[in-house]
């Protein structure tokens, strides 16, 4: 997470919030959607959520994460590592 941050200076305001598991963050975004009852600090009112490779899939087919569109023309995503792309 340091090396996403760093990467991104001060073009971005970043607040990080850790869950427990992957799976926290999993049930909390499926909760969010399927009650539209969303909070300030829930993920599903968060700007950016990381999954690990193997719940990104599953959260895309059920519609709880979408991928960012248009991300090659944005000077931000250019400073990223491949890691984080």
């Amino acid at each position: 997470m340091q090396n996403f941050i760093q990467s991104q200076g001060k073009r971005v305001k970043f607040r990080l919030e850790y869950r427990g598991t992957i799976e926290d963050i999993f049930s909390e975004l499926s909760k969010t959607i399927g009650t539209g009852n969303v909070t300030s600090k829930s993920a599903g009112a968060a700007d950016i959520v990381s999954l690990g490779d193997s719940w990104v899939n599953s959260a895309i087919s059920k519609k709880l994460i979408e991928p960012i569109q248009g991300v090659d023309d944005q000077d931000w995503f250019h400073t990223l590592s491949d890691k984080w792309k």
